[in-house]
């Protein structure tokens, strides 16, 4: 019990961190911006990640398969698994960037937004080594390495992001974006080789792996499932955005962005305790503790739970500070529906998608995530051009039944490794 509460105390500190760096961000940039402005921005940002992400998503699901039994490899061996885990990543990397660059290029002009631009908010995929060095951290449950990284990355991005904003707009808050998402693999590397003493490959290593046409004895589970996973895991972070840009105007946009970002406070200060939930369910998983397995989803309730009363203060409190000229009722309203609901939701996805990881279910769980961001591309394209209050009704109404169909497609897979066990 005390390593729980000291990993959470831990990743929750950073988390706060982030949520207050990024508030402040946000903050700036609406009054550097203008509402409008920052419309088109936010929807620049949502399709640069929509379509780099999945990468990232990849590599951190990599990361975890590859470590999964890390404790049972011997020194060698966990060397060579980091070879080959930094090989993937430059493969992801390579391709990733012959393939989004152009495609965001020929894009560019159907939202009215500058080429270049788009290519850079796409090549955030520089992620990919971040979230590798993350999926190795919380498969060990190392919250205290993690949570360092955390910090560190959340400080330089927010005084490189604002600095850049200054001096070239919105231009220069996607250069911040892109540089500090390149100085997180660097930060984080660091903390890997120097203070948790992780056995990094030497070159020739990596460059042989990254060359080997073999995959032999790797159990990275299908690409393309990992890859439509993490595309759909995007369009529902930041399809909502994007069906908004296309059905409205950027200043409606902007609006709906700022009720968002307050919107997802509650969520985010209690993803840290699910993110150390999330490394407890891969132990018991691992033993077949089918009771403990039962105990760590009431406690995913239990957390929910409390993040919707959290919600119903920090959504409207964190609006209102991000844009106070153009805090409404209608705003009001709008971050609390999707404050309280997107908490829920979140919580039940990230576990769902450990199970996912864990059960290699990806046919059904990608159904599932299917249907999800089918409902939300339509509810928000059907209600988009009718002001915030009926997005916002309508975006809860998508998370409320993500929650349900996600919580039990959880316990479907408890239930199914509690017979794998008796096989």
């Amino acid at each position: 019990m005390k390593r729980f509460v000291s990993d959470s105390s831990w990743i929750l500190a950073a988390t706060f961190l982030d949520k207050v760096c990024n508030l402040v961000i946000q903050a700036y940039l609406v009054r550097k911006l203008g509402i409008d402005s920052y419309g088109v921005y936010a929807a620049m940002i949502a399709l640069g990640q929509l379509a780099s992400t999945s990468l990232v998503w990849r590599s951190g699901e990599i990361a975890i398969q590859a470590f999964e039994e890390s404790e049972r490899l011997s020194h060698a061996e966990r060397s060579k698994t980091m070879a080959f885990l930094i090989a993937y990543d430059i493969r992801l990397l390579g391709a990733g960037g012959m393939i989004l660059a152009p495609l965001l290029w020929a894009a560019a002009p159907w939202f009215n937004v500058d080429r270049m631009v788009w290519v850079l908010s796409g090549l955030c995929l520089v992620n990919i080594g971040h979230a590798a060095i993350r999926g190795i951290q919380t498969i060990q449950n190392r919250f205290y390495h993690l949570s360092l990284h955390a910090i560190a990355s959340t400080i330089f991005q927010t005084i490189l992001t604002i600095w850049l904003a200054t001096r070239w707009g919105a231009i220069g808050a996607v250069y911040g974006l892109l540089i500090s998402n390149f100085v997180k693999t660097l930060v984080g590397a660091a903390i890997e080789k120097y203070l948790a003493h992780t056995p990094f490959p030497s070159i020739a290593d990596v460059v042989g792996e990254t060359f080997s046409p073999s995959l032999a004895g790797r159990a990275i589970g299908s690409c393309r499932s990992s890859l439509l996973r993490g595309i759909l895991q995007q369009i529902l972070a930041n399809g909502d955005t994007l069906a908004m840009s296309v059905v409205s105007n950027s200043t409606a946009v902007g609006l709906y962005k700022v009720a968002r970002t307050g919107a997802s406070v509650a969520a985010t200060i209690i993803s840290p305790i699910i993110s150390v939930l999330r490394g407890r369910i891969v132990t018991a998983w691992g033993e077949f503790n089918e009771q403990r397995l039962k105990k760590l989803m009431y406690y995913t309730i239990m957390l929910c739970g409390s993040g919707m009363l959290l919600g119903l203060v920090s959504s409207p409190t964190a609006a209102y500070v991000i844009a106070p000229q153009n805090f409404s009722n209608e705003l009001l309203v709008a971050s609390i529906l999707i404050g309280v609901s997107l908490v829920l939701y979140q919580g039940f996805n990230t576990i769902h998608l450990i199970f996912a990881i864990l059960s290699r279910d990806d046919r059904k769980s990608i159904c599932l995530q299917l249907i999800v961001a089918a409902l939300l591309l339509a509810m928000i394209s059907l209600t988009g051009h009718l002001g915030l209050k009926p997005v916002a009704l309508a975006t809860t109404m998508v998370y409320l039944a993500g929650t349900i169909i996600f919580a039990r497609y959880s316990y479907a897979s408890i239930l199914s490794h509690k017979k794998e066990k008796s096989l």
